[in-house]
C-alpha cells in the first residue's frame, strides 16, 4: 500500500506539482511548495519554476524508488540473497525516511499545519516488513 500511495505522489510532483491530493494532511503539505497569502491565511499556489524541476527531480526518484519495491515484492516469490539485499536496503531507507520526517521535516511542516504523524508511522512499518524479511526469511543456495 505504501509503494501505491508514493508512486502517486511521485506522479503528482512530476506532473502536477503543487496539486493537493485527496491524502490527509496534503493540502497543507504543498504550501510548503507554494502558497501566497489571502486574507491573513497562507494557501495554496503554484509553485515557481525552479520548485517545478525540484519536484520533477524528486517526483521520479519517488516514482522509480516505488516502482522497485512493487517489482521486488511482487515479481519472484523465492527467497534469493539479492532479494534479501534488496529488501535490507528498501527497510532500512524506509527507516531513515520515517527518522527524517520525525526528526528534520516534521518540524518545518509544522509550520504550514501539516502533522507528518501518520507518514511516519506509513514508513515505519513498512521499513520494518522489508526488514524483518530480510533478516528472517529462510533462504537456501541455489544449485546448479
Amino acid at each position: 500500500m505504501t509503494s501505491i500511495i508514493t508512486l502517486i505522489i511521485g506522479y503528482r510532483d512530476l506532473l502536477f506539482a503543487g496539486t493537493p491530493l485527496p491524502f490527509p494532511g496534503d493540502e497543507k503539505l504543498v504550501l510548503l511548495f507554494g502558497s501566497k497569502m489571502v486574507k491573513k491565511q497562507k494557501v495554496a499556489a503554484p509553485p515557481t519554476e525552479e520548485m517545478r524541476i525540484v519536484l520533477g527531480f524528486l517526483g521520479m526518484y519517488i516514482i522509480g524508488f516505488s516502482i522497485l519495491k512493487l517489482v521486488s515484492v511482487f515479481t519472484a516469490p523465492e527467497g534469493t540473497y539479492l532479494r534479501r539485499n534488496i529488501f535490507a536496503a528498501i527497510g532500512a531507507t524506509e527507516l531513515l525516511m520515517a527518522a527524517n520526517v520525525l526528526k528534520v521535516v516534521d518540524p518545518v511542516l509544522s509550520l504550514t499545519g501539516f502533522d507528518g504523524t501518520p507518514w511516519v508511522a506509513m514508513y515505519t512499518f513498512s521499513g520494518l516488513v522489508f526488514l524483518a524479511d530480510a533478516l528472517l526469511r529462510v533462504r537456501k543456495p541455489k544449485t546448479k
